[in-house]
């Protein structure tokens, strides 16, 4: 199991990743703009212009540790304490199957688990203390 975490953004998230990436000493791996979504809810037909640049997921790895961002869904505003997520990557179906479930209980489910476009599976939580949870599958 791996922890790693997450931060929200309100569209600065590519800056956000470069400044992290010069201050870290770090390489960005990955940037995923809304606008690559075909056939979902960021998709590029469903998004003003403006929103398209938007990151979905970004990357940035320095040493051996990794932080990833991302920019809120348009309309949406990060706050504290939506703001920061915690990525739990795991390799087991069964083990990410009983995680999520734990994590749920008493809790609110944002996204079921399901395939993503950087993950064979992922899901995403709010546990009972309002602690936001990526849980994955490597």
């Amino acid at each position: 199991m791996k922890l790693t975490p997450h931060f929200t953004f309100d569209g600065q998230s590519e800056e956000a990743l470069k400044f992290y990436s010069v201050a870290l000493n770090g390489e960005i791996i990955s940037l995923i703009r809304f606008s690559d979504m075909e056939n979902s809810c960021c998709s590029s037909e469903k998004l003003k212009p403006e929103d398209q640049k938007r990151i979905l997921n970004g990357c940035l790895q320095f040493g051996e540790n990794t932080i990833y961002c991302c920019d809120q869904m348009p309309g949406q505003t990060p706050t504290q304490g939506n703001n920061v997520m915690m990525d739990i990557t795991l390799l087991d179906k069964a083990e990410i199957q009983r995680v999520f479930e734990t994590l749920s209980e008493s809790g609110n489910v944002i996204m079921p688990l399901a395939p993503a476009a950087w993950t064979p599976l992922y899901g995403m939580v709010i546990d009972r203390y309002g602690i936001y949870w990526n849980i994955m599958q490597k």
